[in-house]
């Protein structure tokens, strides 16, 4: 099925993402790098969850 290697790549951007936002939490940046950087990500994570939503099915 085409749609499970599409869901799967998804899947695995947003946690990429996610782990990207954790790991900005504890960096030596300063505030407006982590500001921009936050949205850049924030941005991203919202992108891929709607790609993932449309889907028929997602588990």
């Amino acid at each position: 099925m085409i749609f499970r290697k599409d869901i799967t790549f998804y899947k695995q951007k947003i946690s990429r993402i996610e782990a990207n936002l954790e790991m900005l939490k504890h960096s030596n940046l300063c505030f407006k790098e982590k500001a921009d950087l936050r949205k850049i990500y924030s941005l991203q994570l919202s992108y891929y969850r709607e790609k993932l939503k449309s889907f028929p099915i997602t588990k």
